[in-house]
């Protein structure tokens, strides 16, 4: 199949995946995965609550939602009131809340943070008039770690959570992913300028992180869709299958004619 957009739970032993537009829990112990959705629609972006007995995706059907489900699959996915933007997707659960990118017609994409329990509405976290997304919250829930493009590519940046201070930026040279380490004092990323994963240490200097020179921990990266990082440091992957069909892209002209059949 088409597997696409891992996530690990929190414990490491199972994985979220989308696959002919339905989400599937994977038993990575015993390669078995277990469709969690039906509708087809195309359910993506999945995440995991902390204690790994949830799961946030956000659904396309016209205007994005943001639904929940129980991770074991019991019970219909519920809504989630999160903002009327067309386009939006969660990005972490922490304790604090989840954590989820919207596109702003006036900012382009921006960090809100919503309470799935309902205690409190939707607010924004980030806002910028450039691209802030890809969120993730370190394990001791103290800070933010988020892509921005203020400096032209998506570069990793830093900031306190959930009460925001001044921001620090981490990379250069653009990233696609970043995770941190079980001990909260380590960023590891996939580095677009570098084709490989890296790794920052990060410094406590008071109430600030200082992140130290980024060292390479193995390259180049392979072609791959999307990945996700285990706490203990094992890397789960989409990647084309040897010999499968590359991806193409069609273009059709005219389309509108399509309309009169």
């Amino acid at each position: 199949g088409r597997w696409s957009y891992p996530c690990l739970s929190p414990d490491g032993r199972s994985a979220l995946a989308l696959e002919s537009g339905d989400l599937w829990r994977i038993d990575l112990g015993r390669a078995i995965a277990t469709r969690l959705t039906t509708t087809g629609v195309v359910e993506t972006y999945p995440v995991w609550s902390p204690d790994g007995r949830r799961i946030a995706f956000t659904r396309r059907e016209g205007r994005e939602q943001i639904e929940w489900m129980d991770a074991d699959g019991s019970g219909a996915p519920r809504r989630l009131a999160t903002t009327d933007d067309n386009f939006k997707s969660p990005e972490n659960w922490s304790r604090a809340g989840l954590v989820f990118s919207v596109i702003d017609p006036q900012r382009f994409r921006d960090l809100w943070i919503v309470d799935p329990d309902g205690k409190s509405p939707a607010r924004p976290l980030v806002q910028t008039p450039f691209t802030d997304w890809w969120a993730n919250v370190s394990p001791d829930g103290h800070w933010l770690a988020y892509l921005c493009s203020e400096a032209g590519d998506n570069d990793l940046y830093l900031q306190a959570f959930p009460g925001l201070g001044h921001k620090v930026r981490v990379t250069s040279g653009g990233v696609r992913d970043h995770w941190w380490t079980a001990a909260g004092d380590e960023i590891v990323y996939a580095s677009q300028a570098e084709h490989a994963l890296m790794s920052v240490k990060l410094t406590h200097v008071g109430e600030d992180l200082v992140p130290g020179r980024p060292r390479r921990l193995w390259g180049p990266l392979p072609q791959y869709q999307s990945m996700d990082m285990a706490r203990d440091g094992r890397l789960l992957m989409s990647v084309p299958r040897r010999g499968g069909t590359p991806p193409n892209v069609r273009v059709v002209l005219d389309w509108t004619a399509l309309l009169q059949r």
